[in-house]
């Protein structure tokens, strides 16, 4: 392994290493019975099973980064949606994505969503990728409850997952039906009027051959921020999920199991908040003009105005003072709440609209997992064939909301899940995203096995499927829809899609063989490969209104549609490798080392290529890949009679063919480059990550987990683009990570202490604190107009009361954000573009109180 540069973050790693500390997580499990869930808090150093590896192993002996939770530890570090997981998990951050809160980006060791491109770090639900179109758009907080695991994995995967990634995977495991009969009842009140209620049932039908597990959650709770120009209150929560899992095991070879959930939101959209306003975009100016950037908005509105005008210099006139007005109008709300933002004070979550807001829809999830075990077949041992299969069905999403969030004056609304009838935006069946079944699907097959009940291996197959019919073009209202030929109608900002399907495929194996008869006793060697293909269609159709004000494919001048005429994309079709080789040596019971080197690859895509092509524009570009080496110990230890649990890591990462975005001079018209995407930058990552937990006496416990990183670019032709605002000239290379703080971590507290017949009583604090992070994709092209997001630290309270007064009723205490600190969580620039950069913060202080009743067989844990 290459030899990692000196720094303090490394000075620090090589003497926590040298000290017996090393990396990989919280413990989390796959629990085989889910309904068996336990009370109170305290430290647990027992074994703890995961699945990482696609079969139950002691987290101490997976030779792989990986923060793991189990239920009892989701609620007593107060986990309630996936953004908790960051305070808990080394190396993971989170970013809210395309301007909506809830809808997340994961962000593991530098990979994350970024640049407009597809995830590094995909999650999964129920062992099923979750990429269902409708999901993306509600966000992934829906499936947080009655979960029977989390697992966090880290670094490239993908000769054991159904999708190759280069950050990492987060698996999200529903409690599985049990053996016994039992269930809890829960609910949870606090301040901005919250209110929850969850629960489930686990009923056993036919001598543990037939179970059934039935589970729902229903969410209300008042915004916490208020749209100052119509008053509406955002970010509020409405949320109702249930969920059936079905597990039928008639022999003991055979098992099944089926699990149906069904999601509905109807809700307002998050709070966006304007930070900068670019005065010197041309688009702003009403007084018409020509500047060296294009046209003003005078000029602009100017011309149009006589065109839907013709023969009509009164109508002409009269449009054009209205207009400019408007645009007027917009400048000096923009500034006036740009200056109200920088003022600070407690009201910085609250906005300015032009509209009200609004996120409703209904999805629904189908999985199946079907296992079939043989026993002691000649030459391949334990064999296992197990066949995953998920598909989701979406009833539609209407999303209203607002990347600006400065002006009474409709401005960067979008309204893409909207049609245009009349000239007025209008929800419709196409619009809104609604899909039937198998219209996305994915299914995982897999053969593994055990040999002498210690060399494993795995085949399999994967593929995912996404397809429909039209899509209609990405629409939005900007700088009050003055260009539109009426006030009411937005501007079409894309091309509509057609017969469009996106193919994923991959074949995978990976072996481990345990060599401790022929080399050393505890070495064992893994070796993995998978061949992942991408295949992508689609037709481009040239979307635009009619006369009537519909939006209808390839309209011309003059209203009329030849809706036959397609402009077909180019088909994509590449392929890629992945790896996984490495050595693990389990030295003592307590004690052990590994070292791996994984490849991981991230598909590529097509460019929407304009009606010239000319040379330097490229039809696809190819796939990302990350090639990394991790070093890492996971430790059981006694120190001074105290017990304590140490995992740390160190890696270092090579990214290659990184996707970034590029201007292509234009022969045909000079000022107007195109922009593609292309394989052009080159990175390095390092880093190192810590996660330890001691008891410090019979009641209480200490865990600090802590990350550090250091990303750059080593290639990345060109400097940025000069433009209104920006100087230009930034070499490209000079360009931040998003999503990646340099230092992280957590410091933790638990006390617990039994009441003698009243019970048990636990106390926890959990502070964590993260350095400065760049949120801005854009940052380096905006000439760092916005500076990044400074550090910050973040509290957590709670105190359990659990088995009170020696009966199955349970209650506690939670606040989140403590101090109330307030920082961003999202950074969205469209400052060249149309001129400002906005920001989502974070949510304020939250308390609650909840009180769980258990019954059944849950009733004695």
């Amino acid at each position: 392994m290459q030899v990692i540069k000196a720094g303090a973050g490394w000075v620090a790693g090589a003497a926590l290493a040298a000290a017996g500390v090393v990396a990989a997580g919280p413990a989390r499990a796959d629990v085989s019975d889910s309904s068996s869930e336990t009370t109170g808090s305290s430290i647990a150093l027992e074994e703890i099973i995961v699945t990482a590896r696609k079969r139950e192993e002691n987290l101490q002996e997976v030779p792989i980064s990986i923060s793991a939770f189990t239920p009892e530890q989701l609620r007593a570090n107060t986990i309630q949606e996936p953004t908790d997981l960051q305070y808990h998990t080394p190396g993971l951050m989170m970013r809210s994505g395309g301007g909506a809160r809830d809808s997340l980006d994961y962000f593991i060791r530098g990979q994350g969503t970024t640049f407009g491109g597809g995830p590094a770090v995909v999650t999964y639900f129920a062992d099923a990728p979750f990429t269902a179109q409708g999901a993306a758009r509600l966000g992934d907080n829906q499936q947080f409850y009655d979960l029977g695991s989390v697992q966090v994995l880290k670094g490239p995967q993908g000769t054991l997952f159904g999708r190759s990634t280069t950050g990492g995977a987060v698996l999200f495991e529903p409690a599985r039906p049990g053996n016994e009969f039992s269930g809890t009842v829960q609910v949870s009140e606090g301040n901005l009027h919250y209110h929850e209620y969850q629960g489930f049932v686990n009923i056993p039908l036919l001598d543990d051959k037939l179970k059934i597990r039935i589970a729902g959650d229903s969410v209300r709770r008042d915004g916490f921020t208020r749209s100052l120009s119509t008053g509406q209150m955002q970010d509020d929560r409405r949320t109702d999920s249930f969920r059936v899992g079905v597990s039928f095991t008639p022999v003991k070879w055979f098992d099944n199991y089926l699990m149906f959930q069904n999601n509905k939101t109807d809700q307002t959209a998050g709070s966006v908040v304007l930070l900068k306003v670019n005065n010197a975009l041309p688009l702003y100016n009403p007084v018409p003009g020509l500047t060296p950037y294009g046209p003003t908005g005078g000029a602009i509105v100017g011309f149009l105005c006589q065109a839907f005008n013709p023969g009509n210099p009164a109508g002409a006139g009269a449009c054009f003072a209205q207009r400019t007005a408007i645009l007027a109008q917009l400048s000096s709300q923009l500034n006036a709440e740009a200056a109200r933002v920088a003022a600070g004070g407690n009201a910085v979550r609250d906005n300015q609209t032009s509209v009200e807001t609004q996120l409703q829809g209904h999805t629904q999830y189908l999985n199946d997992i079907l296992s079939l075990s043989a026993t002691d077949l000649p030459y391949v041992g334990d064999v296992t064939f197990r066949d995953i299969f998920a598909t989701q069905k979406n009833y539609g999403v209407e999303n209203l909301r607002e990347l600006a969030g400065g002006s009474a004056v409709t401005h960067a609304t979008v309204v893409t899940t909207a049609d245009v009838i009349n000239w007025v935006p209008t929800y419709t069946p196409t619009s809104t995203g609604e899909t039937h079944w198998l219209d996305d699907f994915s299914e995982e097959a897999q053969l593994l096995g055990t040999v002498d009940g210690k060399h494993h291996w795995i085949l399999g197959y994967y593929i995912e499927e996404h397809k429909f019919n039209v899509g209609d073009p990405a629409i939005f209202s900007v700088v009050g829809n003055v260009t539109s030929p009426v006030l009411t109608a937005p501007t079409i900002a894309s091309q509509m899609v057609g017969d469009s399907l996106d193919i994923v495929k991959g074949y995978f194996g990976q072996f481990t063989v345990d060599l401790s008869d022929w080399v050393l006793h505890g070495l064992k060697f893994t070796a993995g490969y998978r061949w992942s293909q991408s295949y992508m269609r689609s037709l481009n159709l040239k979307g635009g209104y009619d006369a009537t004000g519909t939006i209808v494919p390839n309209a011309t001048p003059g209203g009329s549609c030849n809706c036959t005429a397609t402009q077909s994309q180019p088909t994509l079709n590449d392929q890629a490798p992945s790896w996984n080789f490495g050595f693990d040596w389990q030295a003592t019971d307590h004690l052990l080392t590994y070292i791996a080197t994984r490849r991981g690859n991230k598909p590529g895509g097509v460019n929407i290529l304009p009606p010239v092509v000319f040379p330097g524009l490229e039809a696809t570009f190819a796939p990302e890949t990350l090639t990394d080496v991790e070093l890492g110990v996971k430790s059981d230890w006694t120190l001074g009679g105290h017990r304590g649990r140490t995992n740390a890591d160190i890696y270092r990462q090579w990214y290659n063919n990184i996707q970034r975005t590029e201007f292509v001079p234009n022969p045909v018209n000079p000022a107007a480059p195109v922009q593609q995407t292309a394989n052009i930058a080159k990175a390095v990552i390092e880093g190192l990550e810590l996660d330890s937990i001691m008891e410090l006496t019979d009641h209480l416990s200490l865990s600090l987990t802590y990350a550090y990183i250091d990303p750059r670019y080593t290639q990345w032709p060109g400097v940025t683009a000069p433009g209104p605002g920006v100087v230009g000239g930034l070499p490209l290379v000079n360009s931040p990570f998003p999503g990646t703080p340099r230092h992280q971590g957590t410091l933790g507290l638990r006390y617990s202490i039994a009441l003698a017949n009243a019970g048990e009583l636990t106390a926890g604090a959990d502070y964590y604190r993260q350095s400065a992070v760049q949120l801005n994709d854009q940052a380096l092209a905006d000439a760092n107009v916005v500076p990044p997001t400074p550090g910050y630290g973040n509290l957590n309270l709670r105190l359990d009361w659990a088995n009170i007064f020696s009966k199955s009723i349970d209650a506690d205490f939670f606040m989140h954000n403590a101090t109330n600190n307030v920082h961003q969580v999202a950074v969205n620039s469209l400052w060249s573009s149309f001129g400002f950069i906005s920001a989502i913060y974070n949510e304020p202080r939250t308390w609650g109180i909840e009180a769980r009743y258990r019954f059944g067989a849950a009733a004695h844990q």
